[in-house]
C-alpha cells in the first residue's frame, strides 16, 4: 500500500495506520509526524494546523501547557493597566510618559488635558492647583507669574486688567490669592501682569485701573482730569484749583492750568471751572475768592452775587425813608439801626408802679 500524506490538523507518527488529533498548545501542518509547540504570543486550540496570534490587547509568554485557558477565560492573558499589547505580543509593554493605557489596551492614548500621566499610567491624574497640564502632559507645568491655576487647569488664567502678581504668593492656585489690585495712581495693563504702570498726567487712576489713560470710570476705574482740577503723573485723585482760580480744561496736568480770576470776578470754592462776576454793587482786584461791597457795612453774598446790610444795620430809600431795603442788593452805605432808649421802671413795696 502506498503511504498517504498526513492531513493538516493531525500528526502521524512513523508506522501509524491512522492520523492522530493535534493536541492543545500545538499545531500540525500537513505531513508532520509530531505536533509542534505553539510559540509565545500565539495560542493553538485542539486540531490547529497553524499558530493563531494573540489579538491586540492580549499577550502570552509561551505555550499554555495547562490547556490554553487562563484565569480570564481566554488562552491569551489580558494586558494589565498601565501597559499595552500589540497583536501577537509575548509580553505587556509599559505605557510611555504623557500617555495612559487602560486594562486590555492595544495601544497607548494621549493623556487628556488637565491631567498628568507618568510612565505606566492606567488613567490620567488631575492636575494640581498651581500647575497647568496641557494635552499629553507627564508632569504639571508651574503656573507663570501674572497667572493663576486652580486644580484641574489645562492652561493658566491671566490676572485681569487692573491687577498684578508680585511673585510671592505661591502656589498660584486662585485669583484671590495671586492677583493684587493695582493701587490708586497706577494701572494694571502690562501684558504679563508682573507690575503696575504709573498713571499718565491728565488722568486719574483709581484702584484696579485698567489703563494709564482711562476715560470711562465704570469700565476702566479711572477718568480724565475734570475741569477745575489738575492731575500730575501718578494721580489717584484729582487736585482742586484753589479758591480765586479756575480751570475750564479737561485733562490738565499741572497747577499752572489754574488761572487767577480777573478783576471784578471771583470763585468762592476750590475746584472751580469758571469765575463768576461780582455784580454792580461789588468789586474785586482779581485772584479773589469773594468780592468787596462798594457800600459800607454791607456783606457780599456769593450765592446771589449781591451786597446786603450787615446784621443790625439798615438802609432806607431816600425817596421812601420809611421803607427798609436792608436785604436788597445795593451799593449805598448801610447805617447802624438806632433803637429807642429803655425807660427805667420801678415798683414799690405796695405793688404800685412808679416811673422815674
Amino acid at each position: 500500500t502506498l503511504p498517504v500524506l498526513c492531513p493538516q490538523s493531525y500528526y502521524c507518527p512513523e508506522s501509524s495506520d491512522a492520523p492522530l488529533d493535534c493536541p492543545f498548545d500545538h499545531y500540525c501542518p500537513a505531513g508532520v509526524s509530531a505536533p509542534i509547540s505553539c510559540s509565545g504570543g500565539t495560542y493553538c486550540p485542539r486540531n490547529s494546523f497553524a499558530e493563531t496570534l494573540c489579538p491586540a490587547g492580549k499577550y502570552t509568554l509561551n505555550a499554555n501547557l495547562s490547556g490554553n485557558i487562563n484565569t480570564d477565560g481566554f488562552p491569551c492573558r489580558t494586558c494589565p493597566g498601565g501597559h499595552y499589547c500589540l497583536e501577537g505580543a509575548t509580553n505587556a509593554t509599559i505605557c510611555p510618559e504623557g500617555y495612559f493605557c487602560e486594562r486590555g489596551s492595544s495601544y497607548f492614548e494621549t493623556c487628556p488635558r488637565a491631567h498628568t500621566c507618568p510612565e505606566g499610567s492606567d488613567a490620567g491624574i488631575p492636575c494640581e492647583a498651581g500647575y497647568y497640564c496641557p494635552l499629553g502632559s507627564r508632569d504639571g507645568i508651574l503656573c507663570p507669574q501674572g497667572t493663576y491655576c486652580p486644580a484641574g487647569s489645562y492652561e493658566p488664567t491671566e490676572c485681569p486688567l487692573g491687577y498684578w502678581d508680585n511673585g510671592t504668593n505661591l502656589p498660584r492656585s486662585s485669583f484671590s490669592y495671586v492677583c493684587l489690585a493695582c493701587p490708586a495712581g497706577t494701572a494694571g495693563q502690562a501684558e504679563n501682569r508682573t507690575h503696575c504702570d504709573t498713571c499718565e498726567g491728565g488722568y486719574v487712576c483709581k484702584e484696579a485701573c485698567t489703563t494709564t489713560t482711562p476715560t470711562d470710570e465704570a469700565t476702566e476705574n479711572g477718568y480724565e482730569c475734570p475741569p477745575g482740577h489738575y492731575c500730575p503723573v501718578g494721580s489717584g485723585q484729582e487736585l482742586a484749583c484753589p479758591a480765586g482760580h479756575y480751570n475750564e480744561e479737561i485733562g490738565a496736568v499741572g497747577s499752572e492750568k489754574c488761572i487767577p480770576c480777573p478783576e471784578s470776578f471771583f470763585s468762592a470754592t476750590v475746584g472751580s471751572s469758571s469765575c463768576r462776576t461780582c455784580g454792580g454793587s461789588s468789586q474785586s482786584d482779581g485772584n479773589a475768592s469773594t468780592c468787596t461791597c462798594k457800600g459800607a457795612n454791607r456783606a457780599f453774598q456769593s450765592l446771589t452775587q449781591s451786597c446786603t446790610c450787615f446784621p443790625r444795620y439798615e438802609y432806607r430809600k431816600e425817596d421812601y425813608p420809611f421803607t427798609l431795603v436792608s436785604d436788597e442788593d445795593g451799593s449805598a452805605n448801610c447805617t447802624a439801626i438806632e433803637y429807642p432808649a429803655c425807660t427805667a421802671v420801678s415798683f414799690g413795696l405796695s405793688g404800685s408802679q412808679n416811673s422815674t
